[in-house]
């Protein structure tokens, strides 16, 4: 028989733990660079944009329904409301709504319109064609085409 070490006769002595194995430290997360103070500049300027548009668009729809509503099946005083959301919306200083009638296109409303032009326009009977932006669009079918 062998010798025994003292080690492990000896009772005050602990038994020696295994180590426990070495954790790999989690990686260092880089902190973001803010960007530059003008590119939050262009963000929220966009941001403001986009939202005084979606506001406009609201308004907009919001008088049109209104017009709907009290209108009294008056085409014409929907089609005036329509025109000057329209104008509104695209930053124009006046609109044309011209209507399908049959195959030829006729005024149906207008806003902000000088009056002689506003005759004018009432008097023209429009044809699809290239000559006009309307009859462009008629022939391109670039618009719904939808007889109200």
């Amino acid at each position: 028989m062998g010798k025994r070490s003292k080690a492990r006769s000896d009772p005050k002595r602990r038994p020696r733990k295994t180590p426990a194995p070495k954790r790999r430290a989690a990686p260092k997360v880089k902190a973001r660079s803010r960007p530059p103070a003008t590119a939050d500049k262009t963000v929220i300027a966009r941001l403001s944009r986009e939202l005084n548009d979606a506001r406009d668009q609201q308004l907009a729809m919001s008088e049109v329904l209104h017009a709907i509503s009290r209108s009294k099946f008056e085409l014409s005083a929907v089609l005036e409301s329509v025109a000057e959301a329209a104008a509104r919306l695209c930053r124009a200083d006046g609109a044309v709504i011209f209507q399908r009638d049959g195959d030829v296109y006729r005024f149906a409303a207008g806003y902000s319109l000088v009056p002689a032009y506003l005759e004018i326009e009432r008097q023209s009977i429009i044809a699809p064609g290239r000559g006009t932006v309307i009859g462009r669009a008629a022939v391109t079918q670039s618009f719904a085409s939808t007889t109200f």
